[in-house]
This record gives structure tokens, sequence and C-alpha cells, in this order.
């Protein structure tokens, strides 16, 4: 349905407007909900995703 897209288009839209270059997310491997912090004992795997240019999303 291009759903996501269309969301990330807006926002990065949003962000041009105010200014932002650069962006990123980050994203917990696995998320769900990673069986409530590991069971207190929390290790984390991170993936970070950056766009250092956004022009070409907003085409």
């Amino acid at each position: 349905m291009g759903i996501g897209k269309k969301l990330i288009k807006e926002l990065f839209f949003k962000f041009e407007e105010l200014g932002f270059k650069t962006i990123f997310v980050e994203v917990l491997e696995d998320n769900k909900s990673r069986y409530f912090y590991e069971a207190f004992g929390a290790e984390l795997n991170l993936l970070v995703y950056e766009w250092r240019d956004i022009s070409p999303i907003l085409l």
C-alpha cells in the first residue's frame, strides 16, 4: 500500500523544513519487546540507519 513510504516522505519534508540535513533511526534487533530487556540482564544489539542526504527521497 505504500503507507510507510508516504509517512517517511512526509516526515522528511518536515525535517527539511526544520533545517535537518542528516537523519538516523535506531532499531533494536528483532524487537519483540526483547523479552522485557532480556529478563533484566539486558544486552543491546543496535542497528542505525542514516540518511546523509534526504533530497532523493523528496523527489
